[in-house]
């Protein structure tokens, strides 16, 4: 295994550590949930790392999955005509999902949602983003009419986020993209890691919550 990809897996112990201290930081309140509790609810990811509760918001957990690329993707070299950055030979993926506890049972379409920017070109090759859109049912109706969250979205620059109501487990996930805009990578023998600390700022954060009170709204108290 290359140095490198093992320093960063040896560090993955000490990324909930440093996910709460941010939290802290920027104003969350936030206790800590044994790995091993039902409470971490570990079994809606396949690799869980990690799960941080917060207290006295409508988001309730905050859990942290990784997930290798390299077995399902191909070695593809950079400047390769199908190379993109996510498949490249040994990255690792980190997934952070906002978890809120509802009553999901029979709302399942109704609280799917997806964001997705509006963009128009801006000079020869560049764009910029204007506005986004929400693609749902009745979830992205409440937050495309929401005038606060259109502006808290234009103001922290969102990319996309996904909103998935999870039946089994009496909750719903809220999961911005390990994309490019949050990569920390290395070419050439190095793998490539995606989003492993992409930790929230104080606004991305408000973001994820006003989501999570439009959840609340719709499905209801916390089972």
């Amino acid at each position: 295994m290359i140095l490198a990809e093992k320093e960063n897996l040896v560090r993955e112990d000490e990324l909930i550590n440093e996910l709460f201290s941010h939290l802290q930081q920027i104003g969350v309140k936030v206790t800590e949930v044994d790995s091993g509790s039902p409470e971490a609810m570990g079994e809606l990811a396949s690799f869980p790392l990690g799960c941080v509760k917060v207290e006295g918001r409508n988001i309730d957990l905050v859990q942290v999955e990784r997930e290798s690329l390299s077995a399902r993707q191909p070695n593809l070299q950079p400047g390769e005509k199908s190379y993109t950055r996510e498949r490249a030979q040994g990255s690792m993926r980190y997934d952070y999902h906002y978890l809120v506890r509802a009553k999901v049972a029979g709302l399942e379409n109704k609280l799917k949602a997806e964001l997705k920017p509006i963009e128009k070109r801006k000079g020869l090759f560049g764009k910029e983003i204007v506005g986004y859109q929400w693609e749902g049912e009745e979830l992205a109706k409440r937050l495309n009419s929401d005038a606060d969250l259109k502006n808290m979205l234009l103001k922290g620059s969102m990319h996309r986020l996904s909103v998935v109501p999870e039946k089994e487990h009496d909750c719903v996930r809220i999961t911005p993209p390990s994309g490019p805009e949050t990569i920390d990578f290395n070419f050439g023998s190095h793998p490539l890691i995606l989003g492993r600390k992409m930790f929230p700022t104080r606004e991305t954060f408000g973001i994820y919550d006003k989501v999570a009170q439009h959840i609340r709204g719709l499905a209801g108290p916390r089972p």
